[in-house]
């Protein structure tokens, strides 16, 4: 469901000012702003992008998405913006966006500019562990954060659904400086290490700037996130929900409990190729003269009746 308002729920800025962005710098900051939202599950949102100084995109919900997954992504890019600011210090977060990250760092590498996130927050919202250090981007002026902080109040430019109850603005900051904590959270408190897996797939996401695939590990049967390169496409396009796959590759862990893998090779471990059948696959199947030449409805007749018989026979009926 959309806010009333039509307001954006999401914003992203780079803060270049009055200077030039190259063609590549602005096609980098569509993509980062794209898998953002990929990884919030909000691909589905309209999105703009703005005139005036640097580059701004800003995404709402379409009309037709259901309020409560509206809901869940408006928390979920809030929990992002959040980890690559350095203000959140949730590792299971950081560990399952490697994609995002990396986007950001090139672009502020190439641009050397920071990133501005907006988000609308429901006052219910949980929060989770702020991390200690400024919210602002190194060297922001105090005009600069007196204005972000004047916004974080401000419920009018962004928000959610009127049943979520109370909103309010927040910005979040991406800089080079942020991004080296976040990564430095991972190196402390995940291993990382080559590995393999084997699960049944229970998810398939295939975009081009999205591709995950969820398994549910035979061992432990704990949902795994696993993501792959385009060059694994052909590989996973065969897969559906269901199929048992191995998977191999780079895996980060905490305490023992697997997190998240960055596959190198994936392959199905079904009985035989594990190729998903289609209709065409069924042509001859059957001898075309097996119900005696009887059409469709005579056929399903004569079925139901033997059905009857076999019934009557088990349960001694007459």
């Amino acid at each position: 469901m959309k806010d009333q308002t039509g307001d954006p729920m999401f914003g992203f800025e780079l803060e270049c000012g009055d200077a030039a962005v190259s063609p590549r710098g602005l096609g980098m900051a569509v993509e980062a702003f794209l898998k953002l939202l990929a990884v919030a599950e909000a691909s589905d949102w309209e999105v703009c992008i703005l005139s005036g100084p640097g580059i701004r995109l800003e995404a709402r919900p379409d009309p037709e998405v259901e309020e409560g997954a509206v809901v869940r992504a408006g928390r979920a890019l809030d929990r992002i913006s959040g980890v690559v600011s350095a203000r959140l210090e949730d590792v299971e977060a950081a560990v399952a966006m490697p994609e995002v990250l990396s986007s950001l760092r090139n672009l502020i590498r190439e641009t050397g500019a920071a990133v501005a996130l907006d988000t609308a927050v429901s006052a219910g919202m949980p929060q989770g562990q702020e991390a200690s250090g400024p919210s602002g981007p190194s060297g922001a002026s105090d005009a600069a954060q007196q204005d972000s902080d004047a916004a974080a109040d401000d419920s009018s430019r962004l928000a959610l659904p009127d049943a979520v109850g109370p909103v309010r603005f927040r910005r979040s900051y991406c800089t080079a400086e942020t991004l080296s904590r976040v990564d430095r959270l991972l190196d402390f408190n995940t291993v990382r290490s080559f590995g393999h897996v084997r699960g049944v797939v229970d998810k398939v996401i295939l975009q081009r700037t999205h591709r995950t695939l969820g398994l549910v590990d035979q061992v432990t049967e704990s949902r795994v996130n696993v993501r792959f390169g385009p060059l694994l496409d052909r590989r996973v396009v065969e897969l559906h929900v269901g199929t048992l796959v191995d998977v191999a590759g780079f895996i980060r862990s905490r305490r023992g409990r697997l997190l998240h893998v960055e596959a190198l090779e994936v392959s199905s471990a079904e009985q035989g190729d594990g190729r998903r059948a289609y209709a065409g696959d069924l042509e001859d199947l059957l001898d075309p003269g097996f119900m005696g030449g009887a059409g469709p409805v005579e056929s399903v007749r004569r079925v139901r009746g033997a059905c009857r018989i076999h019934d009557g026979l088990k349960t001694g009926g007459a």
